[in-house]
């Protein structure tokens, strides 16, 4: 759990290269809208573990089963998620927008 915060939080304040809005996403990459409802479900779940005061190996055992859960749950596999990861990694710019619909989602 912890590393997937971290890895989270570097993503998003990694400002490592800039491109064009209109980049093509690759493919095998999960689209915008579905890396924001992807990331959606795994912050919402992380934020129950933070919050249910479980000690940390058994939050960190309940978060990787939730998260499991998640991939199943949008059909993906653990492969296409760090591809896109690493694309939104290299591609700030999109993750900034991605967040920023997460942001007005979590504000209705």
């Amino acid at each position: 759990m912890r590393s997937f915060f971290i890895l989270t939080a570097l993503l998003f304040f990694c400002h490592c290269s800039r491109t064009e809005n209109n980049e093509k996403i690759p493919a095998g990459t999960l689209t915008p809208a579905k890396m924001q409802e992807f990331l959606y479900d795994i912050h919402s779940a992380e934020a129950k573990v933070m919050v249910s005061g479980i000690r940390q190996d058994s939050a960190s055992a309940l978060f990787h089963h939730m998260e499991l859960q998640i991939m199943k749950k949008h059909k993906l596999d653990t492969s296409l998620v760090n591809r896109s990861l690493d694309f939104y990694n290299r591609h700030p710019e999109l993750l900034d927008s991605v967040y920023a619909g997460l942001l007005k989602r979590t504000q209705k």
